[in-house]
């Protein structure tokens, strides 16, 4: 059965509640998608750009539901960016914000249908190349970068991903999650899958956490649980975690990165106190998009790993002779297996017709050691390496040693030394000291710099593309 496909067996129950559009219950959502469906005809590609509202929601539904590729875009990406990726795959419907209608390069599609704040465009003579039919989604590869490359997504990896996800995290027609990102991250994106399987809710709001409407509809509406990547709990740690105050939060996730030892202790203890599950959890787009995670109970004992393999997965180390790592404390590369894993990229339309090229196993490129008890430990990414004097220094466990010393930098390698750039409240002579003492390298290896702010992509990670772009390579 093809992914969403049961959404009639939670009818009269909940599934959306929107500022805009009020409570959508499962019938409603089943009428308005079926409608919006009707111009996504299967096999067709569909382009959404995707803002923090229930208007994307209902086209992804629609076109998932219609046997249609949906291709997901984030709202923040610069329209030239969008417009570059409408010219790489000629997209055959688009769904965007209303005010795009009269831009040129759209000049080629036409008005179908207006809904919300959206309209549904569709191309006005197309002979594209034709879509794979199991492919079912491509989620971008780079944020808000507009980068033209997508990871191929199937119906198979959705469905399979879902079931495991609910499973392991204990999801029922109860849950009432909020929305803290566009589905164009594929984390947000997750968690609509789940929810809407399962029978459950979703609040969108398009407040931020730093404002005091987010808080207020997540209390008015009785939000189960609260997710978000590491710059989401920075951002609590920064608000205070006991002023969330929401009595029907019952179970908080993390994903999106490396959670720092020392913040992840501090929701641990906020959750312990308030009867709260706290799951941290690792993926990549790549596995559509978790592969692993810390059960609440072990959480406190391992605390800094991200766990075991998913329910239905496989997770093991290699080392670079792709010989699989047996020893505990050794450190490799995270190869994973699981009918999660993407089929594939693609760059242009004509990708999309590939067949899967991954066959269910995917090298991650992430490196990461295994203790006794099979708890996997992220050490960093292989591409994240820098080699001062023959030495290979882990950029990741750099900047993951100073956030033990309370200072986020990012750092990238440059030449023959690293740059790294921190907040203007550190002190430079000290961080030099400290990164010297952490790697045990002389001084004069390090080029610590401070900025008014890191460049975030639109999840909260640091845009490290943009920060070489604006200080290394300018």
């Amino acid at each position: 059965m093809a992914f969403l496909d049961k959404l009639s067996d939670f009818k009269g129950k909940t599934a959306l509640i929107d500022r805009s559009f009020g409570t959508v219950s499962y019938d409603d959502l089943l009428s308005l998608t079926s409608a919006l469906g009707r111009h996504m005809p299967a096999g067709s590609l569909v382009l959404i750009v995707a803002a923090k509202q229930a208007e994307p929601i209902f086209a992804y539904v629609a076109g998932v539901r219609a046997g249609a590729a949906v291709m997901l875009s984030d709202i923040k990406t610069k329209t030239a960016d969008v417009l570059d990726i409408v010219s790489s795959y000629a997209p055959d419907v688009a769904a965007v914000p209303a005010r795009w209608t009269g831009l040129d390069d759209l000049a080629a599609y036409s008005n179908a249908l207006t809904f919300g704040s959206y309209v549904i465009l569709r191309r006005k003579n197309h002979t594209a190349a034709p879509v794979h039919p199991e492919l079912r989604l491509l989620l971008p590869t780079s944020g808000s970068l507009g980068s033209a490359k997508f990871v191929r997504v199937s119906d198979r990896n959705l469905e399979a991903n879902t079931a495991s996800i609910i499973q392991y995290l204990r999801l029922g027609v109860n849950e009432r999650a909020i929305t803290t990102m566009p589905i164009s991250y594929s984390y947000m994106l997750s968690i609509v899958n789940t929810h809407l399987t399962c029978g459950a809710s979703i609040v969108v709001c398009e407040e931020s956490i730093m404002e005091k409407k987010f808080w207020e509809t997540a209390r008015d509406f009785g939000v189960t649980s609260l997710s978000g990547v590491p710059y989401f709990y920075q951002s609590l740690n920064r608000l205070g975690f006991t002023k969330m105050s929401i009595p029907t939060l019952r179970q908080m996730t993390q994903a999106g990165g490396k959670l720092d030892v020392l913040l992840a202790s501090k929701v641990l203890d906020f959750c312990e106190a308030e009867g709260i599950r706290f799951t941290m959890m690792y993926g990549q787009t790549e596995a559509s998009p978790r592969m692993a995670y810390l059960d609440p109970t072990d959480a406190r004992a391992k605390i800094g790993s991200i766990g075991k393999a998913i329910p239905g997965t496989d997770m093991w180390l290699e080392d670079e002779a792709g010989e699989r790592i047996n020893a505990p404390n050794v450190v490799g590369e995270i190869v994973f297996r699981g009918d999660n894993v993407s089929m594939g990229y693609a760059a242009r339309r004509a990708d999309l017709y590939k067949d899967d090229e991954n066959g269910g196993v995917l090298r991650t490129g992430d490196l990461a050691s295994q203790d006794t008890d099979g708890f996997f430990f992220i050490k960093g990414r292989s591409k994240r390496i820098a080699k001062l004097y023959g030495i290979r220094l882990n950029l990741d466990e750099i900047e993951s040693r100073l956030l033990a010393h309370s200072i986020e930098a990012a750092c990238l390698p440059s030449c023959d030394k690293i740059v790294i750039f921190a907040d203007p409240s550190v002190n430079v002579e000290e961080l030099l000291a400290i990164v010297s003492d952490i790697t045990e390298q002389r001084k004069r290896s390090f080029d610590c710099r401070t900025i008014d702010a890191l460049p975030r992509t639109a999840n909260g990670k640091i845009d490290y593309l943009a920060l070489r772009k604006e200080y290394l390579d300018a």
